[in-house]
């Protein structure tokens, strides 16, 4: 029996487990400049226990943000250059729109 079979089997018969991903966070990338500081942040987050998602070429930045939307990510975040030259990590609560901007030190 192939795989495809079993997969229509479980299906008529409602065994299917709900498979429900759940998304932590989609990482923006809008500027390929920050992509290596952007690939770090999401490398940590994943270290910490998060589900990070990002996109795996150059994308606008809206077609990035509608993915995230789609794979239903609770937040968003983008790494950008500071007024100090440092970085800054934006975050964005997909929930309540609220954003804020953290301090690469944070």
């Amino acid at each position: 029996m192939g795989d495809v079979v079993l997969l229509e089997l479980l299906k008529e018969r409602g065994l299917l487990p709900k498979f429900d991903p759940q998304v932590d966070a989609y990482c923006l990338i809008e500027d390929e400049a920050l992509r290596e500081a952007s690939l770090d942040m999401v490398q940590h987050l994943r270290d910490h226990g998060f589900s990070v998602e990002y996109s795996l070429t150059p994308a606008k930045s809206d077609k990035q943000f509608k993915r995230a939307t789609e794979l239903g990510a609770r937040f968003t975040c983008k790494v950008e250059t500071a007024s100090d030259g440092g970085l800054d990590v934006k975050v964005k609560n997909m929930a309540t729109r609220e954003e804020k901007i953290l301090g690469a030190g944070n």
